[in-house]
């Protein structure tokens, strides 16, 4: 129970994911296919999928199948790493609708649910549902494989939602869903809830389609995360010099993105990492991996001084950390940098022996110790006077006192996101997570269910 509730309000945000990436596929069958208008287009008759979600503390069930035979899905956490989304969504939060196709299927089918997540999770301090720039955390399944799905995501500015009442709160009974929301034109009968006179969601302005993931993307008995970096193209492109360094690189993966200013997902991009979830960790280990998200640390090392990125674990007291006791977990845990680049993927899975779970430390660079003024070492677990940083980006939420999170004979990877230098405003609230932190996963766990 204790390993499940870490799940949900352990990680940044790990909740606001909630509603269900596979509760999209379970719909998916319905005949109102969200592409081609149907009689009732006008009518915002959609009512919502109940929500147990993160608040359901019933234990997931694994996914075995009815006969035993039925493959154990892909099992998907989401890693929210944008840097910006235009003058139409300055707080960055984001919900998610989804299109998906089979083989057999003529075109991508837009669901007909709710854009996700549909609730704000008790204790959040989120206005409104979605999901904020610099936060992750583990998709919901329903146990069906996802390996012969295609799937085409769309973003949605969550503040464009809120402001037209299309925020799916307790005792909402009806909301429009996803392939009413992308229907281009579509108001519903008498107007939005929120404001009778708001016109249609805008493409490109009030929402974005990301590049398609293919079939067999999310292979069976795997784990991924899925990430989602970048800027739209009417991103304020002159912020400083280099402002498109901040962004990432172009989608063709050469050069820095400069947004135009122009309508336009600009270099959104959604990037699949898998992780190493069968390597077998002793019971005198800690299995990690890293990956680095960041675009901005490349740009920033020269004008701030940032050191590169090598992670590493160590052990230290209330203190803090021993940096003599500190091991790197870069590539055959030796101290190579992690670097941001186009296509991020996980390091390989390192082996630490020595770890003691309630002395551990996790540093941004073996040798220093820190990277920089925004770089602190966090500690792993709580210790006396000492919160656990990695694991708690939160808002309004309740540590537990003597929790060991990270423990040895398990796996887990942490993904450094943010930004060295902040926009201007960023030390509070939703915008403190856009200053740069890491956020930890583990590698093998059991997804909430998506009910």
């Amino acid at each position: 129970m204790r390993n499940i509730k870490w799940l949900r309000y352990g990680l940044a945000f790990a909740g606001l994911a909630a509603g269900g990436f596979g509760a999209v596929l379970a719909a998916c069958g319905d005949d109102d296919s969200g592409v081609t208008a149907t009689e009732d287009a006008g009518k915002d008759n959609n009512v919502n999928p109940a929500d147990t979600g993160p608040g359901n503390d019933s234990e997931p069930k694994p996914d075995t199948g009815n006969d035993g035979a039925t493959p154990t899905p892909a099992k998907v956490i989401v890693v929210q790493a944008a840097t910006d989304f235009g003058p139409n969504n300055p707080s960055g939060v984001i919900r998610v609708c989804y299109a998906t196709k089979t083989a057999t299927d003529p075109d991508f089918t837009i669901s007909p649910l709710a854009p996700l997540p549909h609730t704000v999770e008790t204790g959040s301090a989120l206005p409104f549902p979605g999901i904020p720039i610099g936060t992750g955390g583990p998709f919901p399944s329903t146990g069906l494989p996802l390996e012969g799905i295609a799937i085409r995501p769309y973003v949605i500015s969550a503040q464009a939602l809120a402001e037209r009442g299309i925020t799916g709160t307790t005792g909402a009974a009806a909301t429009a869903r996803c392939n009413r929301l992308l229907q281009s034109g579509f108001v519903p009968d008498g107007g939005f809830p929120g404001d009778a006179q708001a016109t249609a969601l805008a493409p490109n302005k009030d929402y974005w389609q990301l590049g398609d993931i293919p079939a067999g993307t999310f292979k069976n008995g795997k784990t991924y995360i899925l990430g989602i970096y970048g800027c739209t193209e009417d991103t304020d492109g002159t912020n400083g010099s280099g402002y498109g360094g901040k962004c990432g690189p172009n989608l063709n993966g050469t050069g820095a993105f400069a947004p135009d200013g122009g309508p336009g997902p600009g270099n959104l991009k959604v990037v699949v990492m898998e992780l190493d979830a069968t390597t077998t960790v002793a019971s005198t280990e800690i299995g990690l991996q890293a990956v680095n998200m960041s675009p901005q640390i490349d740009l920033y090392k020269s004008q701030v001084g940032l050191a590169p990125f090598k992670p590493a674990v160590g052990n230290g007291n209330d203190a803090g950390p021993d940096a003599a006791s500190f091991k790197g977990v870069s590539a055959d845990g030796g101290s190579n940098e992690v670097p941001f680049v186009a296509n991020p993927t996980a390091t390989p899975l390192v082996k630490i022996t020595g770890f003691v779970s309630n002395q551990g430390w996790f540093v941004a660079n073996e040798a220093a110790n820190t990277i920089g003024t925004p770089f602190v070492p966090l500690t792993m677990n709580n210790t006396v006077g000492a919160l656990p940083s990695i694991q708690y980006i939160v808002e309004g939420k309740t540590v537990p006192n003597s929790a060991e999170l990270y423990v040895n004979g398990k796996s887990y990877t942490f993904v450094l996101v943010g930004d060295p230098i902040p926009p201007a405003g960023a030390t509070a609230g939703l915008g403190a997570l856009r200053k740069v932190h890491f956020l930890g996963f583990p590698n093998v766990f059991t997804p909430p269910p998506a009910n």
